[in-house]
């Protein structure tokens, strides 16, 4: 994650989008959102986003299929909301990688 430290944003979705984009590029990812119920959030990757954010948020369900892509659905709870971290390629679930969001959020 050296790249994300080195490329910091004190905007809060320019410092997520960075967060999600090392995610994505780490982990070998095709794409990566971050959506509430509201909205899209973030995210990283040569998709619709912004659908593919509001899919996985919408479904709430472990696994959506879309365009030929299985979508890993995470829900991430912060005070008073449910974020959803929907990632193509393989579900992100691990305690830093959830960490990472709580604390730009």
């Amino acid at each position: 994650m050296i790249e994300r430290r080195l490329r910091r944003s004190k905007k809060m979705h320019e410092a997520m989008t960075r967060w999600l984009e090392a995610l994505r590029r780490e982990r070998g990812l095709s794409a990566v959102a971050l959506s509430s119920a509201e909205g899209f959030i973030a995210g990283s990757g040569d998709v619709d986003l912004e659908w593919m954010g509001l899919l996985g948020a919408s479904r709430r369900r472990k696994e959506v299929e879309w365009n030929g892509h299985t979508l890993h659905v995470q829900p991430i709870e912060v005070p008073r909301l449910t974020l959803y971290l929907v990632a193509t390629g393989a579900r992100i679930s691990d305690e830093g990688a959830l960490h990472g969001i709580r604390r730009i959020l």
